[in-house]
């Protein structure tokens, strides 16, 4: 595998696989896709700014790859990059309040995301 184009600085880096490619972001700012089929790494365009969000999950299926992204401690919104049109698109608010650790996976062609509040008290 070719090495990464730059350093990581210290983020955990996001990584989701479609088929022969990864899709990753590091440092929540910077998204790169590798092909393993030519061994290279090429960065894409991104639309969420570390200054402002967070990703909370990161995952693929189905030829797309979905962040779920909060806005510091607002609402969280879906993201999803077409693999094929190589494009970013909003798919809107998930929800209104902030929540912590958040996943996402299939099932068929069933989108699951689930997660917990921040409260650690709270039953939602």
């Amino acid at each position: 595998m070719a090495d990464f184009p730059e350093r990581i600085l210290g983020m955990q880096p996001k990584i989701a696989v479609e088929g022969k490619k990864a899709f990753v972001v590091v440092d929540y700012t910077r998204f790169y896709i590798y092909n393993a089929e030519t061994n290279q790494w090429t960065r894409k365009t991104f639309p969420i700014n570390y200054s402002r969000h967070y990703i909370t999950a990161y995952y693929s299926q189905h030829g797309k790859v979905y962040a779920l992204v909060s806005p510091g401690m607002s609402s969280e919104t879906i993201y999803e990059y077409d693999i094929a049109a190589d494009t970013w698109k909003n798919l809107g608010i998930l929800r209104a309040q902030p929540s912590g650790n958040f996943y996402g996976f299939f099932i068929g062609n069933k989108h699951f995301i689930g997660g917990h509040k921040h409260d650690p008290f709270s039953t939602e």
